[in-house]
Formats: C-alpha cells, structure tokens, sequence
C-alpha cells in the first residue's frame, strides 16, 4: 500500500459514505427482491418509498416470528469463532443482560487452542511476554477518528489506557503508532537502485527521469513523475469521491457503474472528459503507467480488485493530518485476551473444536440461534445443507474475495535497523518499500529505544496478493525446511538498505550475523482463517455482500466480511451489533426482553464510552425488519433452530 500522507476527505463524510453505500446496497437488493415477489402484496406508498433515494421504508406489515418460549425453555446461542466479532458478541449479551434482563447465553466454540484466541488478533512472541521481543501477524494499528470510534470505546471499556511515553509504558497501553519515520527517512527500492527519503521528496528530486529509472522507453508520461503514483491515483477517481460525498444517488449510482470494473479496467479504459488539475494527465493510462502505479500502491495484482474497493479504500485511509495512529504495547492479542477476561458469564468454552455441520432440527433444540464469526471460507467446510441458507449467502460463502497476506518476523541480537545504518538509523518506526520480494519490511513503533544490547524483532516481509502467494511458497512451518526463506529474507533486507554493493554485503554479513530466530506465516493456508481480510472483486459489493449481512432465519453471520470495514477491526465489532440486532428482531416475540433489549442498542448514549450500543452506519432503523420478514409473512421460516454437531 501506499504510504504518502492522506489528507482529502474528513472522517465525518467517510461515516456518511458508509451509510450511504451499505443502504443504498441493501435497498436495491431489497427492490429487487420484491418486484421478484408479487405476492408480497406490498402498498403502493411503500413501493414508492423503495424506489425513492431515502432510508428504508417501515415494514407495512407485523414481522411473523416464533411465539414466546416458555420460562423453563433456555435460550442459548452458539458462537462460532472466538475472534473480535465473536467475543465482542459474547461482551453485547453480557450487557444486554445487565440493562435489559435479556436471558439469553451462549457458547463460544474456537477452533484454535487457547493460545490462539482472537483470530485476526494474532502475535508472535520470539520470548517472553514482558519482552519487546515480538510481532503482530494480524492487526496491528488503530487509527484514532470518528470512524473507529467504536474500537477505541472498546479500549476505554478494556482499561487500555494511552501513553506517549513509550519507555514507561506497560503492557496493554495504547501508544504512538508511526506511520512514517523521523522526518520521512524511509528506504525505497526499485529496479535495483535504493533512495532513502519521502517518495514525493525523491521524485522531485529526481525531476522528469524517474529516480528509479522505470522510464527509459518514455512510455510514461514524464508530467506523471513529477508525482507519487499515490496522489496520481486518487486524482483519477475524484470526481468519483466528491460524487459519493455529496451524499445523492448520482454518487452510489456512478459507483456501482464501476463496480463492474476492477481497477485496472477503468484506468485503462475510462476517459474522463472533465480534468480538475492540468498538472496531472487523466486516464485512460497505458499498461507501463498502469504497473507503475500498482507497484508503488500495493501488491501485485492489486489492481485486479473490483474498483469500488479501491474507492472505498481510497476514502477509509484519507484521513486528515491530525489523526493520530495507535498500537497496543505487548502485542494487539492483548485486546482479545482482556475481552476474554470481560465475559460475565463464564461462557462453556469449546476451544480446539472444528464445526462439521448445521442445520435445523424439527425436534431438537440445540441452540437458539447461531453466530458464525469465522471467515468465510471457514463455513465451506461444515455442512450446512439443511440450515435453509438462501442460495444468495451461501454463493456469497464460495465466492467473496478475499485477500491474500504473508508476513516473516525476524529477531536479532540487536536491532541493526536502529543502531547500524549511519545517517539512515530508523528513530521512530515507518515502512521500507521495495519491488523485492519481500516488498514491505514494517519497522517497530514500540521497541525503537531499545539500547544496543537487548533483542529486537523486526517484520521483515508484509506482503499481499500474488506477493504473499510467492514468499508463502518458502514457507514450511518447519524451520529446519525454512533455510531458502531465512536467505531469502536477510538478502533482501541488504539490498533494501544499501546504496552500494560493497555497503549491501557488508549489511548482508552483520544481519546474517545478528540472526536469532524467525517465524513465517500465510493466512491463506491457515484453515482456521483460509484467507486474510475480505477483498472485493468486481460486481460483489453490488450483487453480494448484502446477502452477508442478511441473517439466513436463526444463523447470522458476523466479522469484518460483513461490514464495508474490511480488514478492520471495527468492521467485525459493527457485524456484532447489526447481528446480535437482526436477531433479535426477527424473534423479538419469542424471546423475554428481546423489544428492551433492542431498544438499548438502537440508543446511543451521549458521552458514554460505550462500544455496544448505537447502530452501525450500514443500517438503518427499518432494515433489520426488511430482514427479518425477507420475502412474504407466509414464506417466513417459523422457529428456524440450529444444531450443530462438533469433532
């Protein structure tokens, strides 16, 4: 990805676009579902209503929903996956027991060991736990804006409190996260040749030819490299952006227009007839500009994703000078483990177990409802033939893209990047860039004042796409078969950092040297994960993800995946929310307390750090109705329980 400062659109216009995006999604998939019902008998009004631009429309009719259950009958659901979205969802039944009296346990069933809890919140420890020994493999920073707001009200409720001061800070404190070194000091390399600075600063420097000499048949516009490939890349879709900020249908419309696209596509095909700054061409671009482009931005075939992602992307990471970024102090597993810790209830824990099937029990009642938090690649696995899923979920199962990530972590003697590099020591954190294939090596903000004496870990190799899929084939899980990725790596990180061949086995020698372990890691063959983060391809944020967020009768399924946050973790904590509430909604007449419970989650609190309440953007007042009654009262599925059955 690329890392020049962001600074266009606000966080308060990202909330709305949100908003805008999700409802709108849902809206035209809900249009399209009832002209394809006649027999819902829908009034006139309320067809108007769907066809108009604004929210969703009331239900017209009472939502049909199981009787209310007996005192004696308990009401348990299962919670598949004991990531963020799924121990989050344990958190929101504790306090909806606590405001609203709602009855309502569950069981949490991970997969993974103990050790393992918390998914995507995954950290490496090369030593002990109190050491700066370590890196995270999953999540590992946090924006602080309105956008994320939820995450850092889950803080606040965890006891995490914030330091700058990161020499005294312990274990568990939120301290800076540095998105660039000191002063943009940061490596760059391509074709074979190394410059340290801020890209813009290199490019300028380097005037019309390219400072890295990409250029020599001409074929891109020299006007093109008087800039970063970042900033080239969010004028191509402005106008797209500022559409979508004015919060009207012609914005969504223009969107999904490309949505079709993938990326390349449209900077290969689109012409743009009105052109904001003369300085900077406009597409179409030709292939060289196109590759150019991608390979400072992103992974390889990153621009294979369907162009509404990049957008949407575009606008998440825009944020403005002042947002402060933040990482947790002893690893990002921390957050899971004290949310662990949070569960009031003493849940039954089945860790270690892997679902093989679900599906709906005419007699039996296992579980009153069941929330699937894994990636969804993880479903495809269990049987799920009988849970009456509609085919629109369970296309969405196979098919949503997701991405692909492999990282390696290294730990030295010391840390060579802060101490033996001259002029060019690291002093506060940031990111190497490289066309090599480890692509990103991500410099620690926690450990930066380590003394020359005490071990450093390093993440040496972030990479995505096609990358991550090249460097995973190096990786063994046994380290004795890891020699070629262990060379592999510390050359690179030579030429990485050196300017001149005698200066790169010189580095090569002294990190060889320095070596004390590593550890190697590709979500993508991780079965409890089968891939890294959700990734869009073209059509499937249109056509698709509103058949994730759209509860199949009692089994909803939650995470990142079923947020348009995708790879944050406040996308898999709003999937908790909008989940716990479709649910609740569509058996608000067979469960004790489910109309005060969901009366608490739809009122946010004024000045309450309180992460489980007030609905995420995505919806609407109306929606969960619209979801709960999917087609007509007749069809509704009457007391659809789940059970499932554990190996």
């Amino acid at each position: 990805m690329s890392t020049a400062k962001k600074t266009h659109t606000t966080p308060a216009d990202q909330e709305k676009l949100q908003a805008i995006v999700a409802v709108k999604g849902v809206k035209n998939e809900l249009k399209k579902l009832f002209r394809e019902s006649p027999t819902v008998g829908l009034d006139e009004k309320t067809r108007r209503e769907l066809e108009g631009d604004g929210d969703l429309p009331p239900l017209p009719f009472p939502i049909t929903s199981p009787e209310l259950r007996g005192p004696s009958e308990k009401i348990t659901a299962a919670i598949i996956g004991a990531g963020a979205a799924g121990l989050f969802t344990g958190m929101i039944f504790d306090y909806l027991r606590r405001k609203a009296a709602l009855d309502v346990s569950y069981e949490i069933i991970e997969a993974a060991r103990e050790n393992r809890v918390g998914g995507r919140l995954y950290t490496h420890h090369f030593g002990s736990a109190d050491r700066l020994d370590y890196y995270d493999v999953g999540a590992m920073r946090f924006p602080d804006n309105p956008v994320m707001s939820r995450v850092f009200k889950l803080f606040n409720r965890l006891r995490m409190e914030r330091t700058e001061d990161i020499a005294a800070a312990q274990n568990g404190m939120l301290i800076p996260y540095y998105m660039q070194n000191d002063a943009g000091d940061e490596p760059w390399r391509f074709n074979s040749i190394t410059e340290w600075g801020n890209l813009q600063g290199i490019q300028v420097q380097a005037r019309h030819a390219g400072p890295f000499n990409l250029n020599t048949d001409g074929k891109i516009d020299v006007r093109l490299l008087n800039f970063t490939p970042d900033v080239v890349m969010n004028e191509a879709i402005h106008n797209i952006r500022e559409a979508l900020k004015r919060e009207d249908d012609q914005g969504w419309q223009l969107l999904m227009h490309y949505d079709s696209m993938s990326t390349r596509d449209f900077l290969r095909r689109v012409y743009q007839s009105h052109v904001r700054r003369l300085d900077i061409p406009p597409p179409p671009y030709n292939f060289e500009t196109i590759e150019w482009m991608e390979t400072f931005n992103g992974g390889t075939s990153w621009y294979d994703q369907a162009h509404s992602e990049t957008v949407l992307e575009s606008l998440d990471f825009h944020y403005d000078d002042n947002t402060s970024w933040w990482c947790v102090r002893g690893s990002s597993q921390i957050i899971a483990k004290r949310m662990q810790e949070a569960l009031e209830i003493s849940p039954r824990w089945t860790l270690n177990t892997s679902i093989q099937k679900i599906k709906k029990q005419k007699e039996t009642k296992t579980y009153s409802g069941v929330f699937s938090s894994v990636p969804l690649g993880c479903p495809q696995r269990m049987e799920t033939k009988d849970a009456n899923l509609n085919y629109g979920t369970k296309q969405a199962i196979r098919s949503l893209g997701y991405g692909e990530s492999a990282n390696v972590g290294m730990t030295f003697e010391r840390a060579w990047w802060i101490h033996d590099l001259g002029e060019h020591n690291i002093t506060m954190g940031g990111l190497g860039h490289s066309d090599l294939m480890i692509r990103t090596c991500v410099y620690p903000s926690y450990n930066y004042n380590l003394g020359r004496n005490e071990p450093a870990a390093l993440l040496c190799s972030y990479t995505w796409q096609q990358d991550a899929q090249r460097i995973s084939s190096l990786i063994h899980g046994d380290k004795a078969k890891e020699e070629d990725l262990k060379e592999q790596i510390v050359r690179d990180l030579a030429c990485l950092h050196s300017t001149t061949p005698d200066s790169e086995e010189n580095l090569y020698n002294l990190i060889k040297r320095l070596y004390v372990d590593h550890h190697a890691f590709d979500w993508g063959h991780d079965p409890n994960a089968m891939g890294s983060f959700a990734f869009f391809r073209p059509q499937q944020f249109s056509s698709m993800w509103p058949h994730i967020i759209q509860p199949s009768g009692d089994l909803v399924i939650i995470g990142e995946a079923a947020s348009p946050r995708h790879a944050w973790v406040v996308g898999a904590l709003d999937s908790a929310v909008h989940g716990v509430h479709d649910w609740l909604v569509a058996n608000q007449n067979a469960i004790p307390h489910a109309s005060e419970a969901i009366s608490v989650l739809r009122t946010e609190e004024a000045g309450e750090d309180n992460p489980f309440v007030g609905l995420p953007s995505f919806m609407s007042s109306n929606l969960a109705e619209w979801h709960a009654q999917r087609t007509s009262p007749e069809s509704f599925s009457r007391n659809q329980i789940k059970h499932i059955l554990l190996y």
